[in-house]
């Protein structure tokens, strides 16, 4: 699970989850816990503990394991990822989470 915030603000709205068994047993889910405020939270996070106000660059992505996998990947030959922030929608970015990101 992966912690979804408004950005300037400091508390957790909700949680995107991954690889979560549904209630039932079966197949693995992905998306946002029940009651999570998924039209405002996003899952905000830097190497380097950036303040949002402070990055030079933002990184988008739909999943928190996209930008994850984004950083493992890219990080040796890019050490500008250290000072930036990794964003995720957990899936279809809506106008709310644009624009808290924005203001």
């Amino acid at each position: 699970s992966f912690p979804l915030r408004i950005p300037g603000k400091p508390d957790i709205v909700g949680l995107e989850q991954r690889a979560r068994t549904r209630l039932d047993g079966t197949c693995a889910y992905k998306g946002k816990a029940p009651g999570s405020n998924g039209s405002e939270g996003l899952w905000i996070a830097s190497a380097d503990k950036v303040n949002l106000k402070d990055a030079k660059n933002v990184y988008w992505f739909e999943s928190a394991y996209d930008a994850l996998a984004y950083f493992q990947t890219h990080v040796r030959k890019d050490f500008s990822l250290y000072k930036s922030i990794l964003v995720s929608t957990g899936g279809t970015p809506t106008v709310a989470q644009m624009s808290g990101m924005l203001t």
